[in-house]
């Protein structure tokens, strides 16, 4: 199984639906349904032959990762959004440059 999408919001599609009938699930949703997934394949697979314990291993570690990187996303985009308003506040309290008594690097401050 695997999944590529990091976005908080992805398009996920149904078996035998069109890409254009996608439906948008959240990573939590995405997390829920690969689990019910995956203990559903557990259930029914041959007693003989069970599923291999690294494939097990690599299906959960898939799923936190995607997990992982969406939480990192979020945290991104709000230092992204802090970061904005931040220059927005630096910008709005500098003196522009040229201005009487503004300072630039070659000249000091003057009062």
């Amino acid at each position: 199984m695997s999944i590529t999408s990091t976005q908080s919001s992805t398009t996920a599609t149904r078996p035998g639906a069109s890409a254009s009938k996608g439906i948008t699930t959240s990573a939590a949703e995405q997390q829920d349904r690969f689990m019910k997934l995956l203990v559903t394949q557990m259930k029914n697979q041959d007693p003989l032959n069970p599923m291999d314990n690294a494939t097990l291993t690599t299906q959960i570690a898939q799923i936190n990762t995607v997990a992982g990187i969406e939480k990192l996303n979020t945290a991104v985009e709000g230092l992204t959004s802090q970061f904005a308003a931040m220059r927005q506040l630096v910008e709005a309290r500098l003196p522009q440059a040229g201005e009487a008594g503004a300072s630039t690097p070659d000249t000091p401050l003057t009062t």
